[in-house]
Parts: structure tokens; C-alpha cells; sequence
């Protein structure tokens, strides 16, 4: 059996979940060997989720299709090389195989018209090229969609369960304030920005549970909030009965480090930027 096929299949038979990696793991990608440095990596990769993004934006697809969509995206090339198939390319596909795992109904004539659109903007067509089926691209592209899903399900073993943290974080916000309150909707609505800027950072996807993720973006969302009276539940309070109320990083049972990496990794993002910047503490 080909070396490479071997680690594949050892990693899903050896693995609770075989799309946590490591960072060792994610800095020596299949692209790393073929002298793509993990910078041009990202890169490419960011291209394909603002098109992923700006498409399903476009057709209406919903937050989660946007979510499995770019899961899709990053484990592919944690299997595959960027120069095996570009993710501009690939990303069509996996808005394509992302609305069928939603339920979400889309079709491919219509999914080639906004992407075609998309990326062939330009400032002399600032509309892009309208791709119908009255063009001979459009056949192309059909194919290339096509045979970009039969490549996603082959290189992810036909796994596409993807547990997405915009779905944990709505849990987590409604069990510890009321549901359809002034302050659940403001934790939310800030945690689902987060988390959409959150996909730009590979590392968080790749070698970080959702579970983890979502804690981490509720504290955050939190935190830089302006919600007045908001306290987070620091496990140290009691009911009448004498029973402890859960922390707020206890609900996931989550490793509270592992929250304060995810948080790290966000707020590196944000902090660049000048946009927010808080301390983080455990209680």
C-alpha cells in the first residue's frame, strides 16, 4: 500500500477524530512538500473563503452552509497539495457539497452564474462575465465542479459530518441567559462576527475542537460586548439546593487552556487590526 495512503487510513482507525491536527502536523501539509511555503498556502486558501463567503452571501445559503463549506476547504488540503488542484478551484465544489449536507437547495447553474461573476470582476466589468448554459465555459465549469465533490469525498473518506461552533454557541448562549433576551441576541450576534472572521485562521479549524471554539468566542463576545450587568457564571455559585452552577467553560467540558489558546489565536487576529483587545482570565 502506497505510504501515504497508509498514514491516511491509520490516522481515521487511530484517531477519536481524525480532522483534530497538530500544529507540527499543520506547518508540514502536503503542500509544504511541494515547496509551497505555509504562507502562499494561506493565502490561496483566504482566496477561496472570500469566495466561499461572498458566494453563499450572494445565493442566501446561511451560516452553516458557509461553515461546512470552508471545513471542506481546509481539510481537503490537509490531505492534498495546493498545486494538485488551486482552491479557487475547489472552492465551487465545496459550496456545492455543503448545501446538500444542509439541505439547503442550490443548483449548479445557478452556483456557476455567481461564482463565474465573482471572480471575474475587474474595474473595466465590475459586474464580472455572466457564465450561462449558452456558453461553451459554462460546460467547463460544470465539470470542474463536478469532479472537484468526487475529489472532497474521496480525499475525506466519505466524512462529512462537520460539527459547526455557530450551532454550540447558540447552545451555550440560551443556557446561561434567557432565550430571546436583549442579552442572548447581543452574545450572539457578536460571537457569529467573530466566528466568521474566526475562518481565516487555519490553525483554529484545524487543530481545535468546535466545542473549544465556541466557548472561546462566547467569552470574547462577552467580554467586548457593552451588554450592562453582564456577569459571566464562574462556577462558584450555588442553587437552594446547594448545587454548583456549571462555569462558563464548563458546559463543553472543555480544557480551560485550550479555550485560552482559541482566544489567543482570535485576538491575535483582532489585536493586528487595532480592533479589540482584552485580558484573559478564568473566572
Amino acid at each position: 500500500m502506497n505510504l501515504g495512503i497508509r498514514m491516511k487510513v491509520d490516522r481515521f482507525l487511530d484517531s477519536n477524530d481524525p480532522w483534530i491536527f497538530t500544529t507540527d502536523e499543520l506547518k508540514w501539509s502536503p503542500s509544504r512538500f511541494d515547496d509551497v511555503s505555509e504562507e502562499q498556502e494561506t493565502e490561496l486558501i483566504l482566496s477561496a473563503h472570500r469566495l466561499i463567503f461572498e458566494t453563499c452571501k450572494t445565493c442566501s445559503c446561511g451560516p452553516f452552509v458557509i461553515g461546512t463549506a470552508c471545513r471542506f476547504l481546509l481539510r481537503f488540503y490537509m490531505q492534498k497539495s495546493v498545486k494538485d488542484i488551486a482552491p479557487i478551484d475547489l472552492a465551487p465544489s465545496c459550496i456545492f457539497l455543503a448545501c446538500k449536507c444542509e439541505e439547503i437547495h442550490l443548483t449548479l447553474q445557478k452556483l456557476i452564474l455567481h461564482t463565474s461573476r465573482i471572480r471575474s470582476r475587474s474595474e473595466d466589468f465590475p459586474d464580472g462575465e455572466e457564465v450561462t448554459p449558452v456558453h461553451e465555459q459554462y460546460f467547463d465549469e460544470k465539470e470542474r465542479i463536478l469532479k472537484g465533490e468526487r475529489d472532497i469525498l474521496r480525499e475525506l473518506n466519505f466524512d462529512l459530518s462537520v460539527e459547526l461552533p455557530v450551532r454550540l454557541l447558540y447552545d451555550l448562549v440560551i443556557i446561561f441567559h434567557p432565550k430571546n433576551s436583549s442579552t442572548a441576541r447581543a452574545l450572539f450576534q457578536i460571537g457569529y462576527g467573530i466566528l466568521n472572521d474566526s475562518y481565516t485562521i487555519r490553525r483554529l479549524h484545524l487543530c481545535y475542537r468546535s466545542s473549544e471554539i465556541a466557548t472561546a468566542v462566547y467569552y470574547i463576545a462577552a467580554k467586548g460586548s457593552n451588554v450592562e450587568n453582564l456577569v459571566l457564571e464562574d462556577g462558584y455559585r450555588r442553587d437552594a439546593d446547594g448545587s454548583r452552577y456549571k462555569a462558563w467553560f464548563e458546559f463543553y467540558k472543555c480544557d480551560v487552556h485550550r479555550v485560552r489558546e482559541c482566544c489567543d489565536l482570535i485576538l491575535d487576529m483582532y489585536e493586528a487590526e487595532g480592533v479589540l483587545s482584552i485580558d484573559f482570565e478564568k473566572r
